[in-house]
Formats: C-alpha cells, sequence, structure tokens
C-alpha cells in the first residue's frame, strides 16, 4: 500500500512538472491598424488577438475576447500623432503592444 501511494505520488509530480513546463506564454498581437499607418477616420478599429484566454484592454478599456481568441475596440483619434496601448494579462503574465498611427481628417 504505501509502496503504490508513492508510486501516485511520484506520477503526480512529474505530471506536475511536465504540465507548467509546456505552457506557451502569453502572445498578444495586433492584426489593425499598421503601427506608423496614416489615417483620416476616427474613431478606428483597432482589432488583434491572443494565444490564449487572457484579460485584454486597448487604451485602459476592457474589451471581450471572442472564442477564437480575437477582439476588437473602437478607438477615438484627435487630430496628430495617436498612440493605440494592448495589455493582455493572465496571472503573473502581462504582454504590452504599443502603436502609433497619425489621424489627419
Amino acid at each position: 500500500m504505501r509502496c503504490k501511494v508513492l508510486s501516485i505520488l511520484l506520477i503526480t509530480i512529474v505530471l506536475v512538472i511536465i504540465l507548467t513546463g509546456c505552457a506557451a506564454p502569453l502572445k498578444l498581437t495586433i492584426k489593425r491598424p499598421a503601427d506608423g499607418t496614416i489615417l483620416t477616420k476616427s474613431p478606428v478599429e483597432v482589432s488583434g488577438s491572443v494565444n490564449e484566454p487572457a484579460e485584454v484592454t486597448v487604451n485602459g478599456e476592457p474589451v471581450e475576447i471572442s472564442r477564437y481568441k480575437t477582439f476588437e475596440a473602437s478607438v477615438d483619434l484627435v487630430e496628430g500623432v495617436n498612440t493605440i496601448t494592448a495589455i493582455a494579462t493572465k496571472g503573473d503574465e502581462v504582454r504590452t503592444v504599443v502603436l502609433t498611427v497619425t489621424y489627419k481628417p
């Protein structure tokens, strides 16, 4: 009995080590607009994705993540250079993407 319990404990420890080591790091991507784009209309639709469920904000506003791990946000622009910041958070992992666009109405 004691040997069986130790075997189960050992298998559990090995599985925990394997599973936690295999987790992919959090990734955040902004698909549009591209960094450095010149825009003539406001607001701009910002779209992107994460590789796993996470909490995402765009310019400080929470956005909903679809079941396909994509998101969209509408960002109002001011004339001139605008910074768009997307932040994804999952547990202790934080990823940030910053891009600038120029609005010329």
